[in-house]
């Protein structure tokens, strides 16, 4: 009995277009969750620095180590999100 695919009748290049949107998308995602760690890890450390106050973590060296790491974090997985864009359009 013979196996058909996914997509049984569709030509090739539209089956690779959607291929393509599909990573380009999942990689957006990544990219935008990557950005929202940044801004949120130098966020947590200028709060941890003392530059902004009005918070619990204003001042708290926790804070201070926490939100730069999570900042590179965040540069990392946009990093290789906008990587992996390139190589796949």
């Amino acid at each position: 009995m013979r196996r058909h695919s996914r997509r049984q009748g569709w030509p090739r290049n539209i089956t690779r277009l959607i291929e393509v949107t599909e990573g380009i998308v999942r990689n957006g995602i990544l990219t935008a969750v990557g950005a929202v760690l940044t801004v949120a890890g130098v966020i947590w450390a200028l709060q941890g620095f003392g530059v902004i106050g009005g918070s619990f973590m204003s001042g708290d060296s926790v804070w201070a180590v926490i939100g730069p790491v999570v900042a590179v974090v965040g540069l990392v997985i946009a990093g290789i999100a906008i990587t992996r864009t390139r190589s796949v359009s």
